[in-house]
């Protein structure tokens, strides 16, 4: 005699049908015919990782379901196959182009669109506004990317931002501390430079006082100077999209300049 049976111990799918007498069985997977679990999709990435020709992104693409079966080309056909996450075959990764429209509400994130905040985004990087405003808008969109995607069902959306938005960030980090550093070292000039007596040319005798200039402060701005060029140069390289990065692209030759005068003061008095 056989029966069917659901133990979610035994089988968590679906059904199982067993002969008493032999005790063997056959276990089928159940599917509800409307759920939003059969309308999505699961990412996972081969082993080559993202495509190097541009936005496009490699993916192995499976049932939310069946996370097991993976999408595969047969004979032109698309038709599923049990394989692992990461595989490299060729006719199990796909290449998808992403796009920059809202989550749909099907989807699950009607009121959240990660590119009404890279418009923002853009929009300070076009302004005058301050370093800190920058960096706090793209680690807003960092944090709902994190909040509101696992990088799996969108992953291919994610993908094209979160790297470009972390590069940003770092670079606009190092420019802060570059801009703090540069303030300081400034007014350490300037009050080296009131007290240099130009009496023959400008008629000013110089305040009193010694002329310590800031050796070990200089070093550390040139040093970010040049860091922060380097990081720059490899953002911009590595792109996903385009993003205005002038705010913090500083010609520094008039600072490196600046800062080989006042030690040629220092070592000469």
């Amino acid at each position: 005699m056989k029966a069917g049976y659901v133990n979610t111990d035994e089988y968590g799918g679906g059904i199982i049908i067993k002969n008493n007498s032999s005790n063997s069985k056959t276990q089928f997977r159940v599917i509800l015919n409307d759920s939003i679990f059969n309308r999505m999709i699961k990412y996972s990435y081969p082993q080559q990782g993202t495509n190097n020709s541009g936005n496009d992104i490699d993916l192995n693409i499976s049932s939310y379901m069946n996370p097991s079966k993976k999408m595969f080309v047969d004979n032109n056909a698309v038709i599923s196959k049990n394989q692992t996450d990461g595989t490299n075959l060729s006719t199990t990764v796909f290449n998808v182009v992403p796009t920059s429209e809202p989550f749909s509400s099907i989807e699950g994130y009607s009121n959240y669109s990660i590119t009404d905040e890279i418009n923002i985004l853009n929009s300070k990087l076009q302004s005058n506004t301050s370093f800190d405003n920058i960096i706090q808008q793209i680690q807003k969109i960092l944090d709902l990317m994190n909040q509101n995607n696992a990088e799996d069902e969108y992953a291919h959306t994610i993908k094209i931002y979160k790297n470009d938005m972390q590069n940003m960030k770092y670079c606009f980090n190092v420019a802060k501390n570059l801009y703090t550093n540069v303030a300081l070292l400034y007014n350490n000039m300037m009050n080296i430079y009131s007290k240099i007596g130009l009496n023959n040319i400008y008629g000013n005798k110089g305040q009193s006082g010694s002329m310590m200039f800031n050796d070990s402060l200089a070093n550390s701005v040139v040093q970010q100077l040049n860091t922060l060029k380097t990081e720059i140069i490899a953002t911009k390289n590595n792109f996903k999209s385009q993003y205005n990065l002038s705010l913090i692209e500083i010609e520094g030759e008039l600072i490196s300049f600046l800062i080989d005068i006042f030690k040629y003061i220092k070592f000469k008095t």
